[in-house]
């Protein structure tokens, strides 16, 4: 926990969690099978050491609208609290209880970092916001008086809809860091991306150069804005998982792979059409869908399997028409983690806890792409005690 005003947590001490595993993991590895802790204290300062640590970050997005019963601490590298609202005048209007909420120290004791989203959505006054100094100078001291209130370990900004703000927003996160770096050093900006640069006013590389790293929000693809029913985040395909890591954001990737984490939805959406064929006109957009139904409904239609997008999908005949479900499964999840890995990216982010409900599936994906090497090392500590 920090104590002082510039001091830096142990937890931080380390910049690039990542390096450190790829490149020492090995050497954990070692010193675990030779090992013999000395004491139950020493044991437990191992497993504690060594569960902390995973291939790629894994950041899990808890809105406040969803419990807090929903997270699990042990599968996650970050919790991204969501959100602050941002105002044009740079001052934060509401943080729904998340300033000195009890998951905050709870997250540090598991040594899982915390970082609070700042959201605003106003085009035209995030243009303000970006473009007045004073407002700039404003926005910039409530975000550090946040993170010496709360302690926490790193601050996202997200930022949402068109406009010229686009092309002046790495600037602004310029200054947002600098601010930040100048109290506490180890604290993380982020960014929360799209994940193609419509209408090319983004710089992606002057924002990744300008923040700790990028959040792309590989969602939605399609939806209530769609002229087809399709993935809500496609791995192939066109525009795609893998369109946004080549294409979009390879001058990124090709400068610093670990700034950059692909975000998942753990939702779907749910249209009317006329025909029983994939990518077809709705006839009505019925709305969003969530995991922790979508796992029971699929199983009382038919669940098909789009090569294409490489997702699956679920369908039905009423009264009304034909109804498709387009959503994410255990096994899509797995393949984009795969992905994820095999690009040796940043990592991957999780929108949003609570959106599984209890299921563990998605959870037991997690533990065997980005955790389960850890949980050998800590059984073997544990067999030579």
């Amino acid at each position: 926990m920090k104590i002082f005003k510039n001091s830096q947590p142990v937890r931080r001490c380390i910049k690039n969690r990542n390096l450190l595993v790829k490149h020492w993991l090995p050497v954990v590895m070692l010193f675990a099978i030779g090992s013999r802790p000395q004491s139950a204290l020493a044991q437990e300062t191992a497993d504690k050491f060594i569960q902390s640590k995973a291939k790629a970050r894994v950041l899990g997005f808890l809105p406040h609208w969803e419990p807090d019963s929903c997270v699990k601490l042990e599968y996650l590298t970050d919790l991204m609290l969501f959100s602050a609202e941002a105002n044009c005048d740079g001052s934060l209007e509401e943080n729904y209880g998340w300033t000195g909420h009890w998951l905050i120290e709870e997250a540090h004791r598991q040594n899982v970092e915390v970082t609070l989203v700042i959201t605003f959505f106003e085009p035209a006054e995030i243009l303000k916001l970006v473009t007045e100094p004073e407002y700039t100078e404003r926005f910039c001291e409530s975000v550090v008086e946040l993170i010496e209130i709360s302690n926490f370990d790193g601050i996202m900004i997200d930022f949402e809809g068109p406009g010229e703000w686009r092309r002046l927003i790495d600037e602004f996160l310029v200054e947002v860091n600098a601010a930040i770096k100048q109290v506490d050093p180890g604290c993380e900006l982020s960014f929360a991306a799209p994940p193609v640069n419509w209408g090319r006013l983004y710089d992606f590389e002057a924002i990744a150069n300008a923040c700790d790293y990028v959040y792309v929000m590989a969602y939605p693809f399609n939806g209530s804005f769609s002229e087809k029913t399709g993935p809500m985040s496609p791995l192939t395909g066109t525009f795609c998982i893998t369109n946004s890591i080549e294409r979009q954001f390879a001058s990124v990737a090709s400068i610093d792979r670990d700034k950059l984490i692909i975000g998942v939805p753990y939702f779907g959406y749910h249209w009317l059409t006329d025909s029983p064929k994939a990518n077809v006109k709705p006839t009505k957009a019925v709305g969003v869908t969530f995991y922790r139904d979508d796992a029971i409904e699929s199983q009382k239609h038919e669940v098909l399997w789009d090569e294409k997008s490489q997702t699956p999908w679920y369908r039905w005949q009423d009264a009304v028409g034909w109804h498709q479900v387009w959503y994410d499964n255990a096994e899509s999840l797995n393949l984009k983690c795969k992905t994820i890995l095999d690009y040796d990216l940043g990592g991957i982010g999780i929108w949003a806890l609570g959106y599984d409900g209890d299921r563990p599936e998605f959870w037991e994906v997690l533990k065997d792409n980005f955790f389960k090497s850890t949980a050998i090392i800590s059984a073997t500590v544990q067999q030579n005690d």
